[in-house]
C-alpha cells in the first residue's frame, strides 16, 4: 500500500475513531456499477445504505474515494473489494473495534455490508425489524455534525484528485447512452453531424456530478438545521444517573493524568460511557 493511500485511509479513521460507543450504523459497500439490472436502489437500501449515504456522497463518488483508499482493487477487467486494505485501516489506525466488514444475506440476496461504531444488531435482524416496522428508518448521523462535515470535505478533495473518478463517469454517460438507444441513432446520422468527443463525454459527466453533490450539500444543511433546533428544543438538564460513577479503581495517574485528576475510575464502563457522550456533545 503506498503512503497516499494510507493518508487517505487516516481521513476516514479520524471519524470512525470518533463513533461513541453508543451510536453505530452497518453500511453497505457501494458497487462501481448499478446492485440491480434496471438501476434502481436495493430494497435494504432504506434501512441499511450505501456508505456514501452517511457522508451525503452519491454511491459512485463513495467506491471512488474507497478505491483511493486501496479498499478496492481491479482484478483482471473487474474491481473487487481489497480485504488487505481494509485490515490495513483497521490495524494502521487501531480502529478493530469500530469496524467489520462481512457478507449478509438478505431475502436471498448477498450483500457486503460495512459496520462503523457499535450498533446493537446485524443487518439480517436490523432488515426484519424494518420488515415489521419495529424500526422505521437508519440514523442520519453516527457522530457529531462538525466531525461528519469535516470529513466529508476531505473525502470530497481525494475524489477531486482522483483520476479514476472521469473514467468512471464517462463509462456511466457512455452505458445510458447505449441504454436509451441514443448511440445507434448518433451512428447513422455520424456523417452529418460532428462526433461527440470523450471530453464532451467527460464535461457532461462532471457537470452532472456537481449537480448532484450540490443537492447533496442543500440536503444535509437542512438536516444540520433539524438536528440545531432538536438539541435547541432539548431540555439541557440531564437524567439523574442509574449507576456509582465512582465505583471501580481510580486511572493510573501515568497512563492518564486527566482521568487521575478527575478521580475518574478506569474500569467503570458505564462511567467511562456517559463521560464519552458528554465530552461528544460539548466538543
Amino acid at each position: 500500500m503506498s503512503l497516499k493511500q494510507a493518508n487517505y485511509r487516516e481521513i476516514l479513521a479520524s471519524f470512525i475513531g470518533k463513533i461513541p460507543h453508543a451510536k453505530g450504523w452497518w453500511y453497505r459497500l457501494p458497487s462501481r456499477v448499478a446492485p440491480t439490472q434496471d438501476g434502481q436502489p436495493l430494497p435494504f437500501d432504506a434501512i441499511l445504505p450505501h456508505m456514501g449515504t452517511l457522508f451525503m456522497l452519491t454511491e459512485l463518488a463513495m467506491w471512488v474515494i474507497l478505491y483511493e483508499m486501496g479498499c478496492y482493487k481491479k482484478k483482471g477487467k473487474s474491481f473487487i473489494i481489497n480485504i488487505q486494505g481494509w485490515d490495513d485501516l483497521k490495524y494502521e489506525f487501531k480502529m478493530k473495534s469500530f469496524l467489520e466488514v462481512s457478507t449478509s444475506r438478505l431475502d436471498g440476496t448477498r450483500c457486503t455490508y460495512i459496520r462503523l461504531g457499535f450498533p446493537t444488531d446485524k443487518p439480517t435482524v436490523i432488515w426484519k425489524k424494518y420488515e415489521s416496522r419495529e424500526l422505521k428508518k437508519h440514523p442520519t448521523a453516527i457522530s457529531s455534525r462538525a466531525s461528519t462535515k469535516f470529513v466529508r470535505e476531505e473525502l470530497v478533495k481525494i475524489l477531486k484528485e482522483s483520476n479514476v473518478f472521469l473514467e468512471v463517469l464517462e463509462g456511466h454517460v457512455r452505458s445510458d447512452v447505449e441504454a436509451n438507444g441514443m448511440a445507434t441513432t448518433a451512428q447513422r446520422s455520424k456523417s452529418n453531424q460532428p462526433a461527440i468527443s470523450s471530453a464532451d463525454d467527460e464535461s457532461a459527466a462532471a457537470e452532472e456530478e456537481t449537480r448532484r453533490q450540490q443537492l447533496q450539500e442543500q440536503e444535509m444543511a437542512e438536516h444540520e438545521r433539524e438536528e440545531e433546533k432538536a438539541e435547541e428544543a432539548a431540555t439541557t438538564t440531564a437524567p439523574p444517573l442509574t449507576f456509582d460513577p465512582k465505583a471501580g479503581e481510580v486511572a493510573d495517574p501515568k497512563q492518564n493524568p486527566l482521568m487521575d485528576l478527575f478521580k475518574i475510575p478506569s474500569g467503570n464502563m458505564q462511567a467511562l460511557i456517559q463521560l464519552n457522550k458528554e465530552l461528544t456533545r460539548t466538543i
